[in-house]
C-alpha cells in the first residue's frame, strides 16, 4: 500500500512540474509585438502544414518534454504559407523554399538564424539550444574585430 501511495505522489509531482505544451501563434505581427515586450527571441516557422515535404514536423511534437522546455524560451509563430496572409508573410521574409525558419535575438532587432528546409530532430533540438538565450552572436562576432 505504501508503495502505491509513493508511486502516485511521484506521478503527481511529475505532472505538476511538466512543461505546458507551447502555444504557437499564427499572427506574425502579434508574435513580433509579444516577443519585443517579453524581450525573448522570436522563432518563426513558415511552412505548408498539409504537405509533408514542406512542413516542420517538430512543430506538432510539442508534447515532448525536452522540446517543450526549450520552446518555452521563445515567442512562437507558425504561419501557413498556403493562405493569403501566409503568402504575404513569406514574401516579406523572402522565403521561396519551405519550410523556412528564422530566429531573432532577444531584442527582436536581428535575425540570428535562418534555414530553408527540414530539420532532423537532433538538428531541431541543437538549434533551439543554441539560440535559446537570444544572444546576437553575429553582432558579438562583428564587435570583436573593432
Amino acid at each position: 500500500m505504501t508503495s502505491v501511495i509513493a508511486s502516485m505522489a511521484v506521478a503527481a509531482s511529475m505532472m505538476a512540474t511538466a512543461s505546458p505544451a507551447p502555444q504557437w501563434n499564427t499572427d506574425y505581427g502579434k508574435s513580433l509585438s509579444a516577443a519585443r515586450t517579453a524581450q525573448r527571441p522570436l522563432l518563426v516557422v513558415l511552412d505548408k502544414p498539409r504537405v509533408d515535404s514542406e512542413r516542420i514536423s517538430q512543430v506538432s511534437l510539442t508534447k515532448d518534454a525536452t522540446q517543450a522546455a526549450l520552446l518555452a524560451n521563445y515567442q512562437l509563430c507558425h504561419v501557413d504559407v498556403t493562405t493569403p496572409y501566409g503568402a504575404k508573410v513569406a514574401k516579406a521574409f523572402g522565403a521561396k523554399e519551405f519550410p523556412y525558419t528564422t530566429i531573432t535575438d532577444k531584442s527582436v532587432s536581428a535575425i540570428v538564424f535562418r534555414k530553408a528546409g527540414r530539420f532532423s530532430t537532433a538538428d531541431w533540438v541543437t538549434t533551439l539550444v543554441a539560440h535559446k538565450d537570444g544572444r546576437n552572436t553575429l553582432l558579438a562576432a562583428q564587435n570583436c574585430y573593432t
